[in-house]
C-alpha cells in the first residue's frame, strides 16, 4: 500500500511538473542586452536615388523574459540611445540627429516593446524562427511593426563568450523594414534621400546563473 502511495505521489508531482514545463512556468529566463562586450548593434541603410546611406545604433539596452524552449511566450524591450546613431561620414552622422532628423536632443530614446511571436518553427537544436511583432517608438511616435526573427539559445553560452562567466545566452537575427515618414524623420521629398529604412538588429543577451 506504500509503495503504490508513494508511486501515486510521484505521478502527481510528475505530472504537476509536466504542466509546469508545458506552460514555460519553470523555464523562463531573463536575459540582458546591456552587453558588456558592446557588439551588439542594430545596422540601418537607406537605399536613396542619389547615394546609399547607411550606419549603426548601438548602446543597446533592455531584457527579454523567455523559456528558451518556448520562443511564444517572449516578452521585453530593447532600447537604444538615439545619439549613438552613427554614419559613415562624421557630417552626416551630426546632420542626422539634428532637430529635421532624428532630434536626437529632444527625443533621447528609441524603445521597441515586443507583444508577440507567431508562427515559431523550430530549425535546429534551441533555435527557432518566428514572426516577432511589437512596438516601435521614435521621436514620440510608435507604430507597430513585424519583423522576421532568428532566435537561437546556447546553454552555458556566457562561459564562452565572456572568458568563463556562468550563465546562458540567447542570440537574436532580425530583419524589418519601416518608412521614415511614419516617423517625421527628415523632409517629406524623396527626391534625394529614400523613404524606406532597412533594419537589421543583432543582438546577444546574457542570463547568469543564479
Amino acid at each position: 500500500m506504500r509503495v503504490r502511495a508513494l508511486s501515486l505521489v510521484a505521478a502527481g508531482t510528475f505530472a504537476v511538473v509536466s504542466v509546469s514545463v508545458a506552460t514555460g512556468v519553470l523555464l523562463k529566463k531573463e536575459f540582458s542586452f546591456n552587453d558588456p562586450k558592446g557588439v551588439n548593434s542594430v545596422q540601418w541603410f537607406i537605399d536613396s536615388p542619389l547615394e546609399p546611406i547607411a550606419g549603426v545604433a548601438e548602446k543597446i539596452d533592455g531584457t527579454l523574459v523567455l523559456d528558451p524552449e518556448q520562443p511564444a511566450s517572449a516578452t521585453g524591450t530593447l532600447t537604444i540611445p538615439t545619439a549613438s546613431l552613427r554614419a559613415p561620414v562624421e557630417a552626416m552622422t551630426g546632420h542626422m540627429k539634428s532637430d529635421g532628423w532624428m532630434a536626437a536632443e529632444k527625443y533621447p530614446t528609441i524603445k521597441f516593446e515586443l507583444k508577440k511571436v507567431e508562427n515559431v518553427k523550430k530549425t535546429g537544436e534551441g533555435t527557432y524562427t518566428a514572426d516577432a511583432t511589437g512596438d516601435l517608438t521614435i521621436k514620440d511616435v510608435t507604430k507597430s511593426v513585424t519583423a522576421k526573427a532568428e532566435g537561437i539559445y546556447r546553454p552555458d553560452g556566457l562561459k564562452i563568450r565572456l572568458h568563463g562567466a556562468a550563465g546562458d545566452t540567447y542570440k537574436i537575427r532580425a530583419d524589418f523594414k519601416i518608412k521614415r515618414s511614419d516617423y517625421g524623420i527628415g523632409p517629406a521629398d524623396t527626391s534625394l534621400v529614400g523613404d524606406v529604412i532597412e533594419l537589421r538588429v543583432a543582438v546577444t543577451g546574457g542570463a547568469p546563473a543564479k
